[in-house]
């Protein structure tokens, strides 16, 4: 009797831990071992890039010293982790060079993540949105540069909910 609930428990853990985050299997949350609302000081040997502002705040932008630049058998320029007040990683940029870099980071976008993808007509964007996290890999023929993207979705959402835990922490100030 303890096996045969056992098994069951194993079976259906994983369907309750993707129901009760809502999040569809095989979605990204973030990206290699960072998820989304990592604390900033979880990324170790890191060095600032650049500050952005967005949405009545700020995602503040670092690189990572000896980080691996191979990804879906392309060799990228950088990988910046962004977060936000500085504080909880929001948004990942990775910036690349070349057309055969970004069919490579394509396929292997779509090999992982499935083919519900959207392909922008006459460009070469093409955007995933799933249940929490929305990405896409954009690259301009002129300059041979590309990008992917990839962030909470919708990152409003996501600021709301920082924002209430920051909130209940202060409430222990009174």
């Amino acid at each position: 009797m303890k096996l045969k609930i056992f098994i069951c428990c194993l079976f259906f853990a994983p369907l309750f831990l993707y129901s009760f985050w809502d999040v569809e299997e095989g979605e990204p949350t973030g990206f290699r071992n960072y998820t989304w609302g990592m604390e900033i000081s979880s990324l170790y040997l890191r060095e600032y890039s650049r500050t952005f502002p967005k949405l009545n705040g700020k995602v503040v932008y670092y690189t990572k010293k000896n980080e691996d630049l191979n990804l879906g058998g392309a060799k990228v320029e950088s990988i910046e982790y962004g977060f936000w007040k500085e504080e909880v990683l929001c948004e990942v940029l990775i910036k690349f060079k070349g057309k055969e870099n970004f069919e490579r980071i394509k396929r292997a976008l779509i090999e992982k993540y499935g083919k519900n993808y959207t392909s922008i007509p006459g460009t070469n964007r093409v955007t995933w949105k799933g249940k929490t996290t929305y990405l896409y890999i954009d690259f301009n023929e002129s300059n041979q540069r590309g990008y992917l993207f990839m962030s909470p979705y919708p990152m409003r959402k996501f600021i709301n909910i920082y924002e209430s835990i920051v909130a209940k922490r202060g409430v222990k100030d009174f």
